[in-house]
């Protein structure tokens, strides 16, 4: 497998597609698509080999139809997935607060693009479980997840939980009215409540998470819940906790809860538990509780957390290095 990535800082969405083609050209080969194949009959098998990832910020995130009609006309004869965020990641860094684009594509592997539609959060987990079943069977292929930020709770991806598919599913979720195209290898864009991209014949992907946050508190065990409701940590009324923590912040600033494993329960990532954040949905000043989530449980550690862009800049370099070695 070969790779190439590219950036774009500018408001143009002929820039970014232009930036693309010279991508893909770079790794032109036997055995990856040409224009002609496209646009002629329909190519060989092995060229449809491949896609590419597109991000994008800024004005680029408003013109997203525009960009993936761009696409689809350069005919590049793989398929192309674009999310659109608040930001963009480089080899050199976050770029923020501007137009940009970063992509990246590959060679390897064969990619099957899908959109999906639906009425609700909880009818788009029903969907997503069955379609990834429905395509996956007996196999694990790497599925890419990029669902539209409107009408999406994080509670529509329980039923992947317990889906008997791929366990290989990773995304995040996309900003504006549009969230994510798919370009086909050959066709018109598509879009819908999610974005997916069914990656076969590669190998099963390293994943990691790096929170954006910096730890307000250590993490100390959960000793007494009801529900959702965490009500004592380490013996102490959580509601005393979360007041304490909050003290030394402003009023603007938000908390929010990171819940890891209990001590031993995994490994370590770049010398830090695995942890997953959540928001503080609610108190209890009566019982002292604070309302987390219902996959809080007893002997799990939690701690408060706040964002911070130092710390999360540290973290992504541990956990990348991690990776790479």
């Amino acid at each position: 497998m070969k790779a190439a990535s590219f950036v774009v800082e500018a408001h143009s969405a002929a820039k970014v597609v232009k930036a693309l083609e010279s991508c893909v050209e770079r790794l032109r080969g036997p055995r990856w698509p040409s224009p002609a194949d496209v646009a002629g009959t329909e190519p060989p098998e092995s060229s449809s080999r491949g896609a590419a990832l597109v991000f994008v910020c800024g004005q680029l995130a408003q013109v997203l139809p525009e960009l993936a009609e761009g696409i689809a006309a350069a005919k590049l004869g793989i398929p192309v997935l674009i999310a659109a965020g608040t930001a963009v990641l480089t080899q050199a860094g976050e770029v923020e607060d501007q137009s940009a684009a970063s992509g990246l594509v590959w060679t390897g592997g064969r990619a099957e693009p899908v959109c999906v539609d639906s009425r609700s959060p909880e009818d788009l987990g029903e969907t997503l479980s069955r379609m990834i079943q429905d395509r996956t069977a007996k196999t694990a292929p790497t599925v890419l997840l990029f669902p539209r930020s409107e009408g999406f709770s994080p509670e529509a991806l329980s039923p992947l939980y317990e889906s008997r598919g791929t366990p290989h599913v990773f995304g995040g979720g996309t900003i504006g009215p549009h969230g994510a195209y798919l370009v086909p290898a050959r066709g018109a864009p598509t879009t819908g409540s999610a974005c997916l991209l069914f990656l076969r014949g590669i190998s099963p992907p390293q994943l990691r998470t790096s929170p954006a946050c910096r730890l307000l508190t250590p993490l100390r065990p959960v000793t007494e819940v009801r529900g959702p409701m965490v009500l004592e940590i380490d013996g102490e009324p959580a509601l005393d906790v979360l007041s304490e923590a909050g003290q030394e912040l402003g009023e603007e600033r938000l908390m929010f809860v990171a819940l890891a494993p209990e001590e031993g329960g995994a490994p370590t990532l770049g010398g830090r538990a695995d942890v997953i954040l959540r928001g503080v949905q609610g108190v209890d000043p009566v019982r002292r509780g604070i309302l987390v989530s219902d996959e809080v449980r007893e002997g799990m550690r939690l701690g408060l957390a706040v964002r911070d862009p130092q710390a999360a800049r540290s973290d992504l370099d541990a956990v990348t290095r991690e990776l790479v070695r």
